[in-house]
Protein backbone atom coordinates (compact mmCIF):
# COMPACT_ATOMS: atom_id res chain seq x y z
CA UNK A 1 0.00 0.00 0.00
CA UNK A 2 1.09 3.55 -0.84
CA UNK A 3 2.10 4.99 1.96
CA UNK A 4 -0.01 7.98 3.35
CA UNK A 5 0.82 10.51 6.30
CA UNK A 6 -1.72 9.66 9.14
CA UNK A 7 -1.23 12.48 11.09
CA UNK A 8 -2.36 14.64 8.17
CA UNK A 9 -5.15 12.54 7.21
CA UNK A 10 -6.49 12.71 11.25
CA UNK A 11 -6.03 16.52 10.91
CA UNK A 12 -8.23 16.44 7.73
CA UNK A 13 -10.85 14.34 9.91
CA UNK A 14 -10.97 16.45 12.41
CA UNK A 15 -11.48 19.65 10.21
CA UNK A 16 -14.18 17.80 8.43
CA UNK A 17 -15.91 16.28 10.77
CA UNK A 18 -15.02 12.75 10.17
CA UNK A 19 -15.69 9.35 11.12
CA UNK A 20 -12.94 7.67 9.19
CA UNK A 21 -10.92 7.42 6.10
CA UNK A 22 -10.27 4.66 4.11
CA UNK A 23 -8.38 3.73 0.97
CA UNK A 24 -9.85 1.31 -1.60
CA UNK A 25 -9.75 0.18 -5.12
CA UNK A 26 -6.53 -0.46 -6.69
CA UNK A 27 -4.26 1.12 -4.40
CA UNK A 28 -5.17 -0.57 -1.07
CA UNK A 29 -5.07 -4.07 -2.99
CA UNK A 30 -2.45 -3.13 -5.39
CA UNK A 31 -4.39 -4.29 -8.37
CA UNK A 32 -2.87 -2.90 -11.63
CA UNK A 33 -6.02 -1.60 -13.47
CA UNK A 34 -6.47 0.71 -16.20
CA UNK A 35 -7.57 3.02 -13.37
CA UNK A 36 -5.09 3.33 -11.07
CA UNK A 37 -5.98 6.23 -8.96
CA UNK A 38 -6.40 6.74 -5.33
CA UNK A 39 -10.04 5.85 -3.96
CA UNK A 40 -10.43 7.28 -0.75
CA UNK A 41 -13.54 6.41 1.23
CA UNK A 42 -14.90 9.15 4.46
CA UNK A 43 -17.97 8.29 6.54
CA UNK A 44 -19.28 11.75 8.10
CA UNK A 45 -20.51 12.18 11.36
CA UNK A 46 -23.36 14.44 10.24
CA UNK A 47 -25.35 13.40 7.19
CA UNK A 48 -25.63 16.72 5.73
CA UNK A 49 -25.18 17.17 2.06
CA UNK A 50 -22.44 19.51 1.26
CA UNK A 51 -20.80 20.06 -1.84
CA UNK A 52 -19.01 23.04 -1.06
CA UNK A 53 -17.20 20.81 1.67
CA UNK A 54 -16.94 17.95 -0.48
CA UNK A 55 -14.75 19.98 -3.22
CA UNK A 56 -12.90 21.13 -0.11
CA UNK A 57 -12.35 18.23 1.13
CA UNK A 58 -11.42 16.40 -2.73
CA UNK A 59 -8.58 19.54 -2.84
CA UNK A 60 -7.35 18.73 0.78
CA UNK A 61 -6.59 14.74 -0.29
CA UNK A 62 -5.15 15.91 -3.67
CA UNK A 63 -3.02 18.33 -2.02
CA UNK A 64 -1.81 15.25 0.86
CA UNK A 65 -1.66 12.83 -2.19
CA UNK A 66 -0.39 15.49 -4.39
CA UNK A 67 -2.57 13.77 -7.11
CA UNK A 68 -5.96 14.22 -8.23
CA UNK A 69 -6.52 11.32 -9.95
CA UNK A 70 -8.38 10.50 -6.84
CA UNK A 71 -11.85 9.53 -6.49
CA UNK A 72 -13.92 10.26 -3.12
CA UNK A 73 -16.62 8.53 -1.87
CA UNK A 74 -18.76 9.57 1.11
CA UNK A 75 -19.61 6.38 2.30
CA UNK A 76 -22.84 7.89 4.18
CA UNK A 77 -24.45 7.97 0.62
CA UNK A 78 -23.30 5.07 -1.23
CA UNK A 79 -24.81 2.39 -3.19
CA UNK A 80 -25.02 -0.94 -1.03
CA UNK A 81 -22.62 -2.38 -3.47
CA UNK A 82 -20.22 0.20 -3.37
CA UNK A 83 -19.93 0.37 0.63
CA UNK A 84 -19.83 -3.83 0.71
CA UNK A 85 -17.10 -3.57 -1.64
CA UNK A 86 -15.32 -0.98 0.79
CA UNK A 87 -16.11 -3.32 3.90
CA UNK A 88 -14.42 -6.31 2.29
CA UNK A 89 -11.59 -4.52 0.83
CA UNK A 90 -10.54 -0.87 2.26
CA UNK A 91 -7.61 -0.22 4.69
CA UNK A 92 -8.11 1.95 7.54
CA UNK A 93 -5.98 5.46 7.10
CA UNK A 94 -7.68 7.00 10.54
CA UNK A 95 -10.59 6.60 12.63
CA UNK A 96 -11.23 9.33 15.02
CA UNK A 97 -14.54 7.35 16.86
CA UNK A 98 -12.65 4.30 17.92
CA UNK A 99 -15.04 0.94 15.93
CA UNK A 100 -16.90 3.55 13.86
CA UNK A 101 -15.09 1.18 10.78
CA UNK A 102 -16.48 -2.00 12.16
CA UNK A 103 -19.54 -0.99 12.63
CA UNK A 104 -19.61 0.47 9.39
CA UNK A 105 -18.43 -2.71 7.98
CA UNK A 106 -20.94 -4.91 9.63
CA UNK A 107 -23.69 -2.26 8.28
CA UNK A 108 -22.72 -2.71 4.81
CA UNK A 109 -22.40 -6.50 4.65
CA UNK A 110 -25.82 -6.79 6.76
CA UNK A 111 -27.11 -4.26 4.31
CA UNK A 112 -26.01 -6.25 1.00
CA UNK A 113 -26.99 -9.43 2.24
CA UNK A 114 -30.70 -7.98 2.47
CA UNK A 115 -30.20 -7.16 -0.82
CA UNK A 116 -29.04 -9.67 -2.35
CA UNK A 117 -32.61 -11.35 -3.05
CA UNK A 118 -33.54 -8.06 -5.08
CA UNK A 119 -30.05 -7.71 -7.18
CA UNK A 120 -30.89 -11.61 -7.91
CA UNK A 121 -34.44 -10.92 -9.02
CA UNK A 122 -33.00 -8.29 -10.92
CA UNK A 123 -30.54 -9.57 -12.53
CA UNK A 124 -32.91 -12.22 -13.86
CA UNK A 125 -35.39 -9.89 -14.98
CA UNK A 126 -32.45 -8.90 -17.31
CA UNK A 127 -31.21 -11.88 -18.15
CA UNK A 128 -34.83 -13.19 -19.45
CA UNK A 129 -35.28 -9.43 -21.42
CA UNK A 130 -31.84 -9.91 -23.06
CA UNK A 131 -33.05 -13.29 -24.16
CA UNK A 132 -36.52 -11.88 -25.67
CA UNK A 133 -34.95 -9.48 -27.13
CA UNK A 134 -32.19 -12.16 -29.13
Amino acid sequence: MTEINRQAVLKICKDFGLSFVVLFGSKATRRKGFKDDYDIGVLAFHRGRKEAKQVELICRFSQLLETDNLDLVILNFAHPLLQYEVAQEAKLLCEVEEGSFDRFRWRAIQSWNDNKKFNNLNMDYIEGYLNEVK
